[in-house]
């Protein structure tokens, strides 16, 4: 319980720092609720930021950052009182009286929000699994090293910490007083944030009706619930990329310069968060820029909105050009051929993983990629699998049908107000961009809360259309159908919440047997998680196949004793220094100028690294994709390693002959993952 006292102290803490700092940025025709909902938004990123300073100075203790927290607090006490004050000045924008009907589809999906939301605060009480793969990487991962070093600082192999960082400062907070669960409640409270966002803006532009739809469509989607209940960042980006665009919508209602002047500093602001905490935030920069560009709004208005949102963003980018020489490392490495640690070759291989999700989509075959494209709506429904990792697809990585059925189905509307056109375009302009640039299960997190203010809006609309005198049969029926979508998808996904099996040998067999999936979010589980810390053990030696060996490392070495990762990244639950060691990752250890294994071995040692961890089951060389049992795992390691291969990288080579001639010998094995230690004195493999 002490996660979520913590979580609401400090969401009372930045809503009130985060409204004294934009009470002047706030437009007199600004609602109650969005006030509070932009100020708890910019209030994380105030808390951010400090985080940031703090641990850049080589002060990242918990001392510092509770004395960070305190100086808020205070903020905190002068902004609620104002708000309060200014509550009583805000306008409501209360709308007439509801018919019975739509109380009552407001009260169900009151209801189903709130059963949706305490089925996400238990996922939140649950550590990071082998299905979290990036928090396992580096939203946790490298949080945890800045802990341990008590400093922000270069990690060389590991070119994601040069990633924007905003959310993963909070996550810092939260590992300071040694809490998984309070790193995924700071998430969940983003995509809460979100739900309130979706809807109050459907709500002051359409109808609470259509608010509610909106909000109900976005948290019954299953890659939502689970994204929003771990440390990754999706959710958190699409926050602000739905704050930025409602922003900018309002702007352009606004008849008075100063007050869409405010509007646009406002949406540069989330423009710029979403920038400092993804790179893909340029896109909705860039196209909300472009919307105000046809809409002919004033040079100083968009001025406002540029120069907030480089402003915001700009740490960051900063800290990439003077660390790594390129401000969005690691990519367009050829208009920074100077990125540091960096290379063309690496530079291919990562954006040749990237392109290998989801289908053609290259343009070189116009007809190919025309036709990717208009299959993708349809495509993510029934093989979803095409967009993410293995091993990390499951239930709750579905987005669903209702987005594709909802929002293709207002093109077929006559007459559309000018705010959803603008949502539409803006929904389909990012998925042309998701399906181009990187077709990735979960980057569409980005743009889905617009699309889901677009079925909202769907919804209230083909209702209305069916209340009207004289509405055809056909009419009435399809807005049944659609009314019912939102509510069926919440009591679909709780109902998978409870029913489903979780991942493991009983959810293969439950997948064999049935054809359905697996998922991470069960509740039976997810209590038995939350219940016991022991059960948590159980669950990732049982899950997770490098746990046993980074613990025997953490209880069998010298706190000072490095460990190199071969293929392998997840370093959260490895209490030690490390290095990723794959070559493709970095050029900071010098493969093709060191020479030999022997030359390596020592080059490692004198750096206090003294053992590597070699995960088999996730070499390219285990073709079959099979977990390698534990007595197999040192005649596996030693002919798969010590034969060179046409083809096989400079550092797979130098591991081999450190093997071969005994420089690193087997000290531990189990669920696949070899550790060996390194010595200078060559021995017989064993």
């Amino acid at each position: 319980m002490i996660p979520l006292a913590l979580i609401a102290v400090i969401l009372v803490i930045v809503t009130g720092a985060g409204y004294l700092f934009m009470r002047p940025l706030f437009p007199n025709s600004a609602t109650r609720a969005s006030r509070l909902i932009y100020s708890a938004s910019g209030g994380l990123v105030v808390l951010s930021y400090g985080v940031l300073v703090i641990g850049l100075a080589r002060q990242l203790r918990p001392a510092p950052v509770a004395v960070w927290v305190c100086i808020l607090g205070i903020a905190a006490f002068f902004g609620l009182r104002l708000a309060w004050r200014d509550s009583h000045q805000a306008p409501n924008d209360s709308r007439p009286h509801q018919p019975p009907a739509a109380s009552t589809s407001l009260r169900i999906g009151s209801v189903l929000l709130l059963l949706l939301g305490l089925i996400a605060v238990l996922a939140c009480f649950r550590p990071p699994g082998a299905i979290e793969w990036d928090a396992l990487s580096y939203h946790l991962a490298d949080p945890a090293v800045y802990v341990r070093l008590h400093a922000i600082q270069l990690l060389p192999t590991e070119h994601h910490s040069n990633f924007p960082f905003t959310m993963e400062m909070l996550y810092t907070v939260a590992l300071l007083v040694h809490s998984f669960y309070l790193a995924n409640l700071f998430h969940l409270a983003t995509c809460a944030l979100t739900v309130l966002a979706l809807f109050e803006w459907g709500r002051h532009w359409f109808s609470p009706r259509a608010g509610m739809a909106a909000a109900l469509v976005y948290a019954s989607t299953p890659l939502v619930l689970w994204e929003a209940t771990t440390a990754y960042i999706d959710v958190a980006g699409a926050l602000y990329a739905l704050l930025a665009t409602a922003a900018v919508i309002e702007s352009l209602r606004m008849h008075d310069e100063a007050d869409r002047t405010k509007w646009l500093a406002i949406a540069g602001i989330m423009c710029g968060v979403g920038m400092g905490i993804k790179y893909l935030a340029l896109i909705p920069l860039g196209l909300l820029f472009l919307v105000l560009i046809i809409y002919r709004v004033g040079w100083r208005p968009v001025a406002a909105y540029v120069l907030a949102a480089v402003i915001v963003a700009s740490p960051w980018y900063i800290k990439n050009i003077v660390w790594m020489h390129n401000p969005v490392y690691p990519f367009y490495y050829k208009l920074f051929p100077h990125s540091k640690f960096w290379s063309a070759h690496r530079a291919a291989v990562y954006q040749s993983e990237q392109n290998s999700f989801g289908v053609y989509h290259h343009l070189a075959s116009p007809r190919r990629f025309l036709l990717g494209l208009l299959q993708s709506p349809w495509q993510i429904m029934v093989d979803a699998s095409l967009y993410y990792n293995h091993g990390e697809f499951n239930f709750a990585a579905l987005i669903g049908g209702v987005y594709s059925a909802l929002v293709l189905a207002v093109v077929l509307l006559r007459k559309r107000p000018g705010i959803v056109n603008i949502l539409l375009c803006l929904t389909a302009i990012q998925f042309v961009l998701w399906f181009v640039l990187a077709q990735v299960g979960r980057y569409v997190l980005q743009f889905l809360p617009i699309a889901a203010l677009v079925a909202g809006y769907f919804i209230w609309a083909l209702g209305c259309a069916a209340r009207r005198k004289g509405a055809n049969p056909i009419t009435k029926f399809c807005a049944v159908i659609a009314g019912v979508l939102p509510p069926a998808a919440a009591l679909y996904l709780i109902a998978c919440a409870f029913l489903l099996p979780s991942e493991g040998a009983a959810g293969t067999e439950f997948q064999l047997r049935t054809g359905l999936l697996p998922s991470v979010i069960t509740v039976p589980r997810l209590i038995r998680l939350a219940d016991s810390r022991s059960a948590q053990e159980r669950d990732l030696f049982d899950h997770l196949d490098v746990y046993a060996a980074q613990q025997w490392i953490n209880r069998n070495t010298s706190s000072n004793s490095g460990v190199i990762l071969y293929e392998e990244t997840r370093g959260l639950y490895l209490h030690r220094p490390y290095l990723w060691g794959d070559g493709e990752h970095s050029a900071y250890i010098p493969y093709r100028t060191i020479g030999s294994a022997a030359a390596l071995t020592r080059w490692f040692i004198t750096r206090g690294y003294h053992y590597a961890l070699i995960n088999l089951n996730w070499s390219p060389l285990n073709t079959k994709h099979q977990q390698i049992p534990a007595d197999a795992a040192p005649t596996v390691l030693y002919r798969w390693y010590t034969k060179v291969r046409p083809g096989d990288p400079e550092w797979r080579r130098l591991v081999g002959e450190a093997i071969k001639q005994g420089l690193w010998q087997e000290v531990y094995a189990r669920h696949g993952v070899v550790v060996l230690k390194f010595t200078l004195s060559a021995g017989i493999h064993q």
